[in-house]
């Protein structure tokens, strides 16, 4: 698919290509048990020495994944119109270039018909997995999606690749049954246990996802 950028004067570079101009933006039951203290997020997310230090030189240099931060993240198209509302936290994105305060996107965990939708969204609302403090329920999710689609502990309910996938990065809304992932008549809660999120209760989509689901998760930049 092709992907715009915002108006700009016909001899300026790509690479050169600047955000669209925002006026008032807004500011910034055991064995399904998913830890989050430090050490079970070490061993499924937190990188390696070697791969810190790769982090540190690769780090920022789209494209890589990233998740939606807060609810309502409006995606912006030329001269500054909202073109898209991504309305759940946790939802993926796949960041194609960043400039100051702005990051260039396509929406992949957008459901169709917006999905991959592409556009400029504020930085500050999308963060990678090793931005996220550790008591973050998306960081938790996180963890569970990657075990998951390693045959780790998958429930017998969702065994499909691209159903968890779809699910998951489709984002969460927060409810007084606790945080609810659902899209296509599956659905998936986390209850909070003291400091752990726990699975509540799962059901599978009744419809099967497109092909057009990604189900690759990038660790860090270059791990395409």
């Amino acid at each position: 698919m092709s992907c715009w950028a915002p108006e700009m004067a016909p001899a300026t570079d790509v690479a050169e290509a600047k955000p669209p101009l925002i006026e008032n933006s807004s500011s910034p039951a055991q064995s399904n048990q998913i830890v989050s203290n430090k050490s079970s997020i070490q061993s499924s997310l937190i990188p390696s020495q070697e791969e810190q230090n790769e982090l540190k030189e690769h780090a920022r240099k789209p494209p890589y994944t990233a998740w939606t931060m807060k609810a309502d993240v409006g995606i912006i198209g030329p001269n500054g119109g909202l073109i898209h509302n991504i309305s759940k936290r946790g939802t993926r994105v796949e960041v194609l270039r960043v400039v100051p305060q702005y990051a260039q996107i396509m929406c992949s965990g957008c459901a169709p018909p917006k999905q991959n939708q592409a556009g400029w969204i504020d930085i500050e609302h999308v963060h990678m997995a090793w931005d996220m403090p550790e008591e973050d329920p998306l960081l938790s999710m996180l963890v569970l999606r990657k075990k998951w689609l390693k045959n780790d502990d998958t429930p017998e309910a969702i065994t499909d690749r691209r159903s968890i996938c779809m699910l998951f990065d489709n984002g969460y809304i927060e409810t007084e049954k606790g945080l609810v992932w659902s899209i296509q008549g599956g659905e998936i809660i986390l209850k909070k246990q003291g400091t752990k999120w726990v699975l509540a209760s799962i059901t599978a989509p009744t419809k099967a996802p497109a092909p057009s689901w990604r189900c690759d998760h990038p660790t860090h930049p270059k791990a395409q």
